[in-house]
């Protein structure tokens, strides 16, 4: 499985546009109003699994907890993309729903190996804030 957001553009509204908002860039902005979208994908088909959807300006990183809590399942591998920065709470939350993530982390929350593995990986507890801690297994 796969989490990963997109903007989509709805109808050009004033309730879309009030509710959705447009993004903009200095004095330009998006011609039609724009909804964030987060999708937990099935990597093989691609098919959609379950979505979440919020006005664009939501940052994807606080719809992925509500997506992880619904739709993963145990025995899952859940990979994220790089714009899901907050791995390590993400990676936790599936943990949580006893799934497996496959996710990339800050640089700095990776400095010291607990134990290095025949590989060359090497595991690593992250702590995350409000969250139990976790184990995970860094590959460089």
């Amino acid at each position: 499985m796969a989490i990963d957001g997109t903007l989509d553009e709805v109808a050009d509204t004033e309730a879309n546009a009030l509710y959705f908002g447009r993004m903009s860039r200095g004095q330009h902005q998006s011609p039609f109003p724009q909804v964030r979208c987060l999708y937990l994908a099935e990597v093989g088909t691609h098919a959609l699994v379950d979505a979440v959807f919020a006005p664009c300006r939501v940052a994807e990183q606080r719809l992925a907890p509500l997506l992880l809590s619904r739709a993963v399942q145990p025995g899952m591998l859940v990979m994220m993309d790089r714009g899901l920065v907050s791995a390590a709470e993400l990676s936790a939350l599936v943990h949580q729903r006893q799934a497996q993530a496959l996710a990339r982390l800050k640089a700095k929350q990776s400095t010291h190996a607990e134990q290095v593995l025949s590989d060359g990986s090497y595991l690593l507890t992250l702590h995350p804030v409000g969250l139990p801690d976790v184990q995970v297994r860094v590959i460089e």
